[in-house]
Formats: structure tokens, sequence, C-alpha cells
């Protein structure tokens, strides 16, 4: 994931901080279907946020230097398109408040024409490594936000279905390859495994939505569940366990059309 362009678009939008920049799309960044797929959509989204936190002196290495750590409590990504080879995403993205142990950014991802194809909306906690606790979140981290900062238009969430009786599910081993600096599956690979169960039949229809909420991580050597329930015909529930325990790792839903 490569961002050709860094900047703060402060001619654009003067009351809050941004971050914009553009990933070419490789055809290593291909699905089955030749186009991007949603997890490495919402990749090109997390790099952009992570460049913007180093922008903003909040960036990973910084908060390692004083034993903290970003983790991704949740992400609500709602796709109008996706970019093919030859084509792009310019990612723009900015903080966009904070409640309680919570700090949330927002993102629109755009392809090379200009069409708005990605809006998503996320929540980050800050995380004591040493402790293994979340922690407060510190004035400057809050103050980034102004009152004044737009958010991003995404429908309402999706409504719970507690209880629900996998239709699909597979197992899937945590390779070393899948796991990020906090020595964590990185989070995107989550994403990427929702999908594993479904069939081929399913997939051939267009994925509008992901909304999911991240539990706990699994690190390298575990085996994960994943699992999955159609709630309606165009809904569906994912469940990420692991094996050993049955600790819930991930919770999302996804909503389809076609």
């Amino acid at each position: 994931m490569r961002a050709t362009t860094e900047s703060m678009d402060q001619k654009a939008a003067p009351n809050y901080p941004q971050w914009t920049g553009t990933f070419p799309v490789r055809s290593a960044d291909l699905g089955a279907d030749g186009c991007v797929g949603p997890a490495t959509l919402i990749g090109f989204l997390q790099e952009g946020a992570a460049g913007h936190a180093r922008q903003l002196g909040v960036g990973l290495q910084a908060l390692q230097a004083v034993g903290r750590t970003w983790m991704l409590a949740r992400m609500r990504v709602l796709f109008l398109g996706r970019p093919g080879l030859d084509d792009c995403l310019s990612v723009r993205t900015w903080p966009t408040g904070a409640r309680g142990v919570l700090a949330y950014r927002d993102y629109e991802g755009r392809n090379g024409a200009g069409e708005l194809i990605v809006k998503a909306a996320s929540e980050w906690v800050l995380v004591d490594v040493a402790r293994l606790r979340i922690a407060r979140l510190t004035p400057a981290i809050v103050a980034l936000a102004p009152r004044e900062t737009p958010r991003v238009v995404l429908p309402e969430p999706y409504a719970a279905a507690p209880g629900w009786t996998p239709e699909w599910q597979t197992q899937l081993r945590v390779r070393r390859a899948d796991l990020d600096v906090n020595r964590h599956v990185n989070n995107v690979h989550y994403v990427e495994w929702l999908f594993e169960p479904l069939t081929t039949a399913w997939l051939s229809r267009r994925l509008t939505r992901v909304e999911i909420t991240y539990k706990t991580g699994a690190v390298h050597g575990d085996t994960v569940v994943s699992a999955a329930a159609l709630v309606d015909a165009s809904t569906m529930m994912h469940r990420l366990t692991r094996q050993a325990d049955g600790a819930v790792l991930a919770e999302a839903a996804t909503g389809w059309e076609g």
C-alpha cells in the first residue's frame, strides 16, 4: 500500500486537520473479479489514517516511545464502487472527535475519475502496551477535532442479531504473515476471513456494507473459526472465534445486492 502524495489540505478545509493521499492499484491488489477487494480497500483507508497520525504526532512510533499503541475497535464501511487495474484510490481522512476512551476518524475514497466509491467511519482506542489495558486519550488527541468537524453520512448501523446459528463456517490457521507490529493478527485480515466460509455463488453478489467490531486479538498458531448466517435476503451476520477457548475475536454484519 503506497501513498504517492501526502498533504494537509488546509485550503479546502481550514477548520480541521485532514490528510489526502493516492494509492495506485497494482495487479497484486486485485481479487478474482478483477477489482480491489474490500479488505484491501479498507487497508488503503487505514494506511491513510496511519500517515495522518504520524503528521499529527500521534503515530505508531511516537506512541510506542511512551508505551502506547493504537488498536481499532470498530469500522463501518459503505462501498459505492471498487477500483480496478490501472485505477487508484484517493483517500481523504480526518479525526472526527472523541468520547470516553474512543477516538473517531472518518474517511472518503475516490477513484481516478474523482467518483466517490467508499465512505467509512472508525473508532480507535489507545492501549497501554505493558499493562495490556485501554488507556485514557490524551488532551492533545481529544483536541484534534474541533467542534465544527464534519462527519461522513452512513446508513444507520445494523441491529444486533444475538443467538444466530451459523449456516456456513470454516477454520483458518493464523500464520506469521498475518501479524502486525503488535504481534496480533492485522485487523484487515479479520475482514478477509469474514468471507472465507461463503459460497462462490453468494460471493458473486455485490458487497455494499461492512460493519465490524473487534473484540480481542489472535496470535500466531491460533485456529480461527469464521462463521456466517443470513438474517434477511440482503444482510449477513459474521463471527470470528478462537477455536481453543471459544473467545470471540470479532463480530460483523455485511450488506449485499444482486
